[in-house]
């Protein structure tokens, strides 16, 4: 009996996240996993938890639209932390994009890619 396939791929609304998430909607369908596209809102307020809502909304049915299986999940907190944990729950490979909304902040501290891919205990593909 083979295994379930399961791709985490973390989106934010960037150029970068979404370039990556037409990868693992590619390789998802040559493999016939399923997706989960994951966001992070490290921000508290109204305005931007419903902006993340409809920008995870707008990737779930991206991958929707192509076939795929899928699920969205919203969490709080630490974006290269959350990614890891939620990383330990059932999935088989992290797709992530190499640049995202970060600004000067997360050059100086290292990418949430970088993060993911050193402390991930699946592997990490790292789009460019």
């Amino acid at each position: 009996m083979a295994t379930a396939r399961k791709f985490l791929v973390p989106v934010d609304g960037s150029k970068s996240s979404r370039k990556a998430l037409y990868y693992a909607i590619e390789l998802a369908g040559y493999l016939n996993a399923e997706i989960t596209v994951f966001h992070v809102v490290d921000k508290s307020g109204e305005k931007e938890l419903l902006k993340s809502k409809r920008m995870l909304g707008e990737n779930r049915s991206l991958v929707s639209s192509k076939s795929i299986p899928v699920e969205a999940k919203l969490v709080k907190g630490d974006p290269g932390k959350e990614i890891v944990v939620e990383a330990k729950k059932d999935y088989n490979l992290i797709v992530i994009g190499s640049l995202g909304h970060s600004g000067l902040t997360r050059m100086i501290l290292g990418s949430v890619a970088e993060n993911v891919a050193r402390k991930s205990p699946i592997p990490v593909t790292i789009v460019r």
